[in-house]
Formats: structure tokens, C-alpha cells, sequence
């Protein structure tokens, strides 16, 4: 998935027209569900995108087999650093900056969410990442 958002012209992107914004996004969604749900390793599976041209938010929906209580120490935060750094130096990070949402939505098998935003303004070692819904 991340190599298909490496496509996208960083160009087209950079004006941070809302409108191109959405249908370069949407065209992802689309490819990106019609290949969902994938199993991306031997725990996690990635289960389609979702575009809200309106709230400027791009959504990433995951599932992973293992309970809240079983993640790591430390895990929320390295969710948080990769997913900064694979968004914040990828084709929507001028977006970002102009305040589209690129969301990391992972639900645990026990039914537990942890929304994860791409923050480019701030390393993901200063700052408090999502905390599970």
C-alpha cells in the first residue's frame, strides 16, 4: 500500500488543492479496496481505505489478531514514529500541513481501536500519540 502512495506525483499534491487532494486519495481507496482484505504479516490485515473529501481526512482501516492487552510496551509509539514516516516525507505531506487528516485506524481483535494521525509538525518522540477508543 505504501508504494502505491509513493506513486501519486508529489507535484499534484504539493498546491494542496483540496480537489486534487480528494480524487488522487479516492483513486487509492479505490485500488486499495478492491485488494482488500490482505494479510500484510502474520497479524495484522489491512481492510480497505476510506476518503472524506468534506472532514480533509484520508483513512487507513487495519485489524490485527491480537488482543489490546498482548501489544507490546512501547508499540503505540512505534506505530506513531513509522506512520509519520512514511506520511510526513510521502506525496501527502503538504496536504498534512494544510490540514488533511491521514489516519491509521487499527482495531484489536478484542474490539479496542487506536487511531494513529500522521503529525508532521512534531517528531513522534515528543509528542503523546493516539490513545486506544
Amino acid at each position: 500500500m505504501g508504494l502505491l502512495l509513493l506513486a501519486i506525483s508529489h507535484s499534484a499534491v504539493a498546491q494542496v488543492n483540496d480537489a486534487v487532494v480528494c480524487k488522487a486519495a479516492k483513486l487509492i481507496a479505490q485500488k486499495a479496496n478492491t485488494e482488500a482484505p490482505q494479510w500484510v504479516d502474520h497479524a495484522t490485515r489491512f481492510d480497505g481505505m476510506g476518503v472524506v473529501c468534506f472532514a480533509r481526512m484520508i483513512e487507513f482501516k487495519k485489524w490485527t489478531s491480537y488482543t489490546s492487552q498482548h501489544l507490546k510496551p512501547g508499540w503505540l509509539q512505534e506505530q506513531q514514529r513509522v506512520w509519520n514516516q512514511l506520511h510526513c516525507a510521502g506525496a501527502f505531506k503538504d496536504a498534512i500541513a494544510e490540514g488533511w487528516q491521514v489516519l491509521n485506524v487499527l482495531t484489536t481483535a478484542d474490539g479496542k481501536k487506536y487511531i494513529i494521525k500522521a503529525d508532521c509538525a512534531v517528531p513522534a518522540e515528543e509528542k503523546e500519540p493516539g490513545k486506544g477508543v
